[in-house]
């Protein structure tokens, strides 16, 4: 204010201002000679000099930089480590551009000086006895200027020079320091004395006050979380994809010829009571083990209920090897115990020995591990054109018709280890898989709802095909010949007409647990109770009806088939939210988890699973 209105307003700014610049004109500046925070560039005075923008003689061919730079970030009080070099890269260049009468270096000594070591004793070291006898670190806060060369904490333009670490000294190379600078804006300042020089380079840097959260904290916590989140999200996506069903494989074609496959698992119920654990580790083999043939020829797993699988393929001769290595691959496997086959001869010989008629080429080879090992599955298939429907609660392929029921029956009035089929199933396989396997000719077989006899037809593999069996077992829907348990289709009706009210259920609209789910329970419970109520004695299972409806409030419809799978769908039906725990508790005397396909099958008790209760 005071120039504007003094010397603007007065007759004197006319001669006072060209005075005025020419003295800021003629002013030496400080910042022309020494560059505050300029990284890249060295300056060098000459010790026996006067520091001076005139002064400045940097010799041609000296190289000092920072050889471990300081971090952008700083923070008041964390260490700051860094390292400068010194040295000549051109011996040559730097030695001859230096004039002796320009630099007062004699450059015969410093030569034979600087090939030599420095001395150990800090008090012997010198210009006159080390090539750099000094260096180290200071700074001073900006904007004021200040020079490296000024004495430690003398004022130059109002910044105060601090010496931060102790000098060092030695030949060419590379000295590390590691120093502290409080809050502020500061040059930091690389300083050494070299021969008959003394060089700085300088570098600018803000330290921050000191955080309440480690900056490792704010690095590492938003870092992990982002891992964390991907690594959620991959964890889901694998989840999904492996809960979801490859529906890839599955016939759609309405108009096209479907192969169908059952198999089942022969004297299940017989083994569930006799080898409870072996069982348990053995249905895992069985399942993981058909799983595995399924992907590898490409078929589709329509579903599974207990040990018993509905398997489907476009191709029949894909199907058809499937069958044909399932029973190879089950002999060749290493079960764990041999209990299975002595279950299998005891319950063939008793069978033999009550009906006086046993087939004694059965008997003969029974105990041949050659052709006998482990459990022994029985397989039924079948080619014709299916009714096809997508199940969207199972989210999963389903087929109806002829054809299943066909498949089912022919499968239901096999051996274990035997492989039927029908007369059309024969016709498509027999030109591609002809020479893998051994065929034989069943002749006519009466089969339960199936309108007329089908012609059927028995294959093995090759490696097994000394394997001997009874004929057909006799398939009466009131019969009281043994039964492993209730067959598959009957099961498989009544699940299918439940699936609509499951996806209708109000735990399910409630949101207690998907429609998926509860029809997995639903299928589970209708499996046990199938199998529960499969007993050959027609007076236990009216007892075993008569209580369960009793205990449930469900009408007793009678024992026969249409009969008991409409009490069995009216039980499971009331049984289903039991499968549910409750939130925070479970109930007393109510299920809370069933089993699945690993453990215990569905069809014997072991695999429900009771808190104390009544």
């Amino acid at each position: 204010i005071f120039f504007r209105v003094y010397f603007f307003s007065s007759p004197m700014a006319a001669m006072l201002l060209p005075l005025v610049c020419l003295l800021l004109a003629t002013h030496p500046v400080r910042a022309d000679h020494w560059v505050l925070g300029d990284e890249g560039s060295v300056h060098c005075y000459t010790l026996k000099g006067t520091p001076h923008p005139q002064t400045i003689t940097t010799p041609v061919g000296l190289l000092m930089k920072w050889q471990k730079p300081i971090v952008e970030r700083l923070e008041e009080g964390d260490p700051v480590s860094t390292a400068f070099e010194v040295s000549i890269p051109d011996e040559e260049l730097f030695w001859s551009s230096l004039d002796p009468e320009v630099h007062k270096i004699n450059r015969t000594k410093y030569q034979a000086l600087c090939n030599r070591p420095c001395p150990s004793e800090p008090s012997l070291v010198g210009a006159t006895t080390c090539c750099i006898f000094h260096a180290n670190m200071h700074s001073c806060r900006t904007p004021a200027s200040c020079e490296p060369w000024v004495k430690p904490a003398n004022d130059t333009d109002g910044g105060t020079l601090v010496t931060h670490t102790a000098a060092q000294w030695g030949p060419w190379g590379v000295f590390e320091h590691e120093l502290v600078l409080p809050e502020g804006t500061w040059n930091i300042i690389a300083h050494a004395k070299v021969l008959d020089f003394q060089c700085a380079i300088g570098a600018a840097r803000t330290v921050l006050p000191r955080s309440t959260t480690p900056v490792a904290l704010l690095v590492v916590v938003p870092t992990a979380c982002v891992v964390l989140l991907l690594v959620g999200a991959c964890v889901l996506w694998r989840m999904r994809k492996a809960g979801a069903r490859d529906n890839s494989r599955a016939p759609k074609n309405p108009n096209a010829k479907v192969a169908v496959l059952f198999t089942d698992i022969q004297s299940s119920t017989s083994l569930w009571a006799n080898v409870p654990q072996e069982m348990g580790e053995a249905l895992d083999m069985h399942h993981r083990e058909i799983r595995q043939l399924i992907k590898k020829y490409k078929c589709y797993e329509v579903k599974t209920i207990g040990d018993s699988f509905m398997i489907v393929s476009e191709s029949p001769d894909k199907l058809m090897r499937l069958a044909l290595e399932l029973q190879t691959r089950f002999h060749e496997l290493n079960w764990g115990t041999q209990l299975f086959d002595v279950i299998y001869r005891d319950a063939a010989l008793e069978a033999w020995q009550e009906t006086n008629k046993g087939e004694a080429p059965l008997m003969n080879n029974n105990d041949d591990t050659s052709l006998w090992n482990g459990i022994r599955v029985r397989c039924g298939l079948h080619y014709g054109i299916c009714d096809i429907k997508y199940d969207p609660i199972v989210k999963g392929y389903d087929y109806y018709g002829p054809p299943i029921n066909t498949a089912a029956r022919i499968e239901s009035v096999c051996h274990g280890g035997q492989i039927g089929m029908s007369d059309e199933m024969r016709l498509a396989v027999f030109g591609p898989v002809g020479s893998a396997a051994t065929w034989q000719d069943l002749g006519e077989v009466a089969l339960r709802g199936v309108p007329k006899p089908v012609q059927m037809y028995q294959a093995l593999p090759v490696a097994l095909a000394e394997r001997k069996f009874p004929p057909p077992r006799v398939d009466e829907a009131d019969s009281d010949d043994e039964s492993d348990e209730e067959d598959f289709d009957d099961a498989v009706s009544v699940v299918t007409r439940a699936a609509p009210a499951i996806g209708r259920h109000p735990l399910v609209k409630k949101g207690r647990i998907s429609a998926e789910d509860l029809k997995r329970n639903h299928d589970i419970l209708v499996a046990g109770l199938q199998a529960l109520f499969s007993t050959p004695a027609k007076k236990d299972k009216a007892t075993a009806l008569k209580i369960f409806c009793d205990r449930l409030k469900v009408p007793y419809k009678g024992i026969g088939q249409a009969e008991v799978q409409k009490t069995v769908q009216a039980i499971s039906m009331r049984m289903l939210p039991s499968t549910v725990p409750q939130r925070g508790l479970h109930s007393r005397g109510t299920v809370v988890s069933l089993g699945t396909s690993r453990g215990p099958s569905p069809r014997s008790p072991r695999a429900w699973k009771y808190t104390a209760g009544p």
